[in-house]
């Protein structure tokens, strides 16, 4: 289940490389707007979490779970998505998305437009400093 969880960063980054990848060749230049680097961002992030929080859910219903007796609902990963599923239905799969998605898209789009822009300034000053 910690590969599921693990894979979030993982999606999100092969999305946005194939992503930048395109506008490049659509744009025909490696440097892009930082606007697109926001969009590429942004949606790369969306896609990941969307294949992913599931998990997300599953882990805070078995951390989260508490009882009198003892007796645990949520026993391991799949099982819990089982149960999830099977009283909730796909909703209780995605319960909360909106506020997650709402968070982490705009932070994640503003991480990697910086990383892209500082990484290009800093390629520039190299350029500069060997001319």
């Amino acid at each position: 289940a910690s590969y599921w969880g693990a894979s979030e960063g993982a999606v999100q980054f092969v999305v946005y490389e194939k992503l930048k990848k395109k506008s490049q060749q659509k744009h025909k230049s490696e440097k892009l707007p930082k606007s697109e680097y926001l969009r590429m961002a942004g949606l790369s992030k969306l896609a990941a979490t969307l294949l992913t929080y599931p998990h997300e859910v599953a882990r805070t219903r078995m951390r989260e779970q508490a009882t009198a007796a003892g007796a645990f609902k949520y026993t391991g990963m799949f099982p819990t998505l089982r149960v999830i599923g099977r009283e909730e239905g796909v909703r209780g799969l995605y319960a909360g998305l909106g506020t997650h998605v709402a968070r982490v898209v705009p932070n994640s789009a503003l991480m990697f437009c910086a990383y892209e822009v500082v990484g290009s300034w800093i390629k520039e000053q190299e350029r500069k400093k060997s001319s």
